[in-house]
């Protein structure tokens, strides 16, 4: 099958669940989206479902995140260059069928308080279907109806909203239809500093602006062109403000200039941080061309060998707490 074949294979059987399937988060339950449960009847929820799908569609994927967490971080498929207005993407024609719309959702754990997913059902013209299991069955919406809902939802977590985050893509076009497997985990004693591979750094600065793009909630919309140019870091900058005011109550201005105040507020990302922190520490060591392993928002022997590798090399205290000195360099040198 070429690409387009694949994509309607996994929106054809998804229909099968249309309607029909309950929606459960149940760890046994929620893995009969296409197989009745014992009870004869069929339980999902937003992740498991379009899983299931693409699991039944046998096109090569054996697994693509066991929840919308793991669906953003699965090697498998590629973010998608999509530049997001007020919620909605506002380049409709860059999507695909079988394209995963990944929306925020009240946890704050999550890498970009990702919660919910959507998957693209249908294309005509700029019209856009959804298919997708919310609380309730599963069902058609209008994309741009759905994210403006959405976008317009207010949370509590830093998010701020409940707004697209991403679009991911699991079937590549057919020039690049090869599908990478999972990466296993490098060994921290075997992991070495360098600058990664152009193409994959460019790959990382763009989901980095998606990331900023996202965080700020609209205040900021960064170029997705992969460059970790002035206006890149000074957005951080503002990710940065924005977090310590939120999380910590600093009462910095949002302004993107990394001041004595900004320092002074600075908390520290040292090997087993988690969270928005995090992102802003590995973003700028990418930026800087060293490698964290991964832009998860989780600091792990990669994360700390490259704080470690920048501190030795700037002339800082080696100790692998990325603090206010160490947030400095990376903002300022």
């Amino acid at each position: 099958m070429n690409a387009a074949e694949k994509r309607k294979s996994v929106a054809d059987i998804y229909k099968e669940c249309i309607g029909r399937n309950l929606y459960s988060q149940d760890t046994t339950r929620r893995e009969c989206a296409f197989t009745p449960y014992t009870d004869g009847k069929y339980y999902s929820d937003c992740s498991s479902s379009i899983r299931l799908a693409y699991k039944k569609a046998d096109i090569g994927l054996s697994y693509i995140g066991d929840n919308t967490a793991g669906m953003y971080h699965s090697t498998l498929g590629r973010i998608v260059d999509i530049t997001v207005a007020n919620g909605v993407p506002a380049n409709p024609a860059q999507l695909r069928i079988g394209d995963l719309l990944l929306f925020a959702g009240m946890d704050s754990d999550r890498p970009l308080c990702i919660g919910h997913v959507e998957m693209v059902y249908s294309i005509s013209g700029s019209s856009v279907t959804l298919c997708g299991h919310g609380g309730g069955n599963p069902s058609y919406k209008d994309m741009t109806t759905y994210c403006k809902t959405r976008y317009n939802t207010k949370t509590s977590t830093t998010k701020g909203n409940k707004g697209l985050v991403c679009v991911k893509r699991y079937v590549q076009d057919d020039d690049t239809a090869t599908a990478p497997t999972e990466a296993a985990e490098t060994p921290a004693e075997e992991i070495v500093q360098a600058v990664p591979a152009e193409a994959e750094t460019v790959d990382i600065i763009r989901k980095i602006q998606q990331w900023v793009n996202a965080y700020m909630g609209g205040a900021v919309t960064l170029a997705l062109d992969g460059k970790a140019g002035p206006l890149t870091k000074k957005a951080l900058v503002m990710c940065l403000q924005r977090y310590l005011n939120r999380t910590h109550g600093s009462g910095l201005a949002v302004d993107g200039s990394f001041g004595p105040k900004t320092k002074a507020a600075c908390r520290a990302v040292k090997k087993g941080s988690k969270g928005d922190l995090v992102y802003i520490c590995q973003a700028m060591l990418y930026s800087k061309g060293y490698d964290p392993k991964g832009f998860d928002g989780s600091c792990g022997p990669g994360c700390d060998a490259a704080i470690r590798q920048y501190q030795k090399d700037h002339g800082l205290t080696v100790d692998g707490s990325c603090g206010p000195n160490t947030f400095y360099s990376l903002f300022n040198k």
